[in-house]
């Protein structure tokens, strides 16, 4: 098993790198360009703030598609009528939480301004991923783009340590009526930017993956639109699956003198934590986008798939998307996935509007 996922890796990684955590942040230290950005940092990485552990750098190339989709797997889905929630308890060490990180091609390219969008606020409470920003700009051989003209080329960060969490939702006695999301964050006095900031203490361990989604569309979703989202949804969650059981076998490896008089533990459990990607910003549908996550997560044939709705509104919209993906595929088992996608361009999903964040 381990030298078939060593096999399938060294295919399609373009680049892999380990990087010790304390030797990145004091070599790269994020450069926060907004103020509020650099009180969090403060408040997350004190002078004698300790870094630890590894991170774990990996760029891929798109896999193909597969020709079925099992529309009879073993795919968990669940809705959660919140933001994303990190730091799940993991006793076995064989749980593997991703998280989908709604990023620009060009990997945390606006993490130090004062936008405080999806992908900003991932790094703003995870600060080594700016410092990864960082030392991305002083590599040649390692371009940090998470799609090119060629396709969809996801990223991954496994191993990296979230210090803060800031709570965005309007709060009026905190300083805060309109909340900090977006565009709201840079304008936020101090004041409300301490209130709404938490230190992690110790700090939790996050894995993201980010990708980019289409942007820009007007009228309704193109054949090659869809394709490419599904391509890059199921070359993301498919590399996070790879990495996952790369890193579970290596740990199990190092820990086999350990486990000798202990019952092992078979496989690592993939769960693949998102919401309504490219449908901020970038305008994109929110059904079809949860539609193409739901069969990427099948046939990329992680564990779990926990999403995030935000509201009430983005559960029912949760909701009717799974209505839809049952009305596909009835009965079926098993189905052409060339099949499912040229359903859903035949049912002339129509472009949303940017939020202008």
């Amino acid at each position: 098993m381990q030298k078939e996922i060593e096999s399938k890796i060294k295919s399609f990684i373009i680049n892999e790198k380990s990087l010790e955590t304390a030797k990145l942040f004091k070599e790269h230290p994020p450069k926060w360009n907004d103020q509020n950005k650099r009180l969090v940092a403060q408040i997350s990485c004190p002078p004698d703030a300790v870094h630890s552990g590894t991170l774990s750098f990996s760029r891929w190339k798109s896999f193909p598609i597969p020709e079925n989709v099992d529309l009879g797997s073993n795919l968990k889905i669940q809705s959660k009528e919140s933001f994303y929630e990190y730091g799940r308890e993991n006793p076995n060490n064989n749980i593997y939480d991703w998280h989908l990180n709604f990023a620009h091609s060009h990997l945390f390219i606006a993490y130090s301004s004062g936008l405080f969008a999806q992908d900003e606020m991932q790094v703003t409470e995870h600060p080594a991923l700016g410092s990864l920003r960082e030392w991305l700009n002083n590599q040649k051989e390692i371009v940090p783009l998470t799609r090119t003209s060629e396709g969809p080329t996801p990223i991954l960060v496994r191993g990296v340590e979230r210090r803060v969490s800031i709570d965005t939702t309007p709060n009026l006695k905190l300083g805060r009526p309109e909340g900090l999301y977006g565009n709201n964050f840079a304008f936020a006095s101090q004041k409300a930017i301490r209130n709404a900031t938490k230190v992690i203490n110790p700090p939790t361990i996050s894995n993201i993956m980010a990708m980019e989604a289409p942007t820009g569309g007007r009228g309704f979703y193109s054949r090659k639109d869809i394709d490419y989202c599904f391509s890059a949804l199921y070359s993301g969650f498919y590399a996070a699956k790879l990495d996952s059981e790369k890193a579970f076998y290596e740990q199990e490896k190092e820990n086999e003198n350990e486990k000798e008089n202990e019952e092992k533990i078979q496989k690592p459990i993939v769960i693949i934590n998102t919401g309504f990607w490219g449908c901020g910003a970038y305008g994109g549908n929110r059904q079809l986008m949860t539609i193409l996550q739901i069969l990427a997560s099948r046939v990329a044939k992680v564990d779990e798939i926990i999403y995030y709705t935000g509201d009430k509104k983005g559960t029912q919209i949760f909701d009717q998307s799974l209505k839809i993906l049952e009305s596909i595929h009835k009965d079926k088992t098993q189905q052409k996935t060339e099949e499912i996608l040229q359903k859903l361009f035949e049912m002339k999903f129509k472009w949303g509007f940017s939020d202008g964040n």
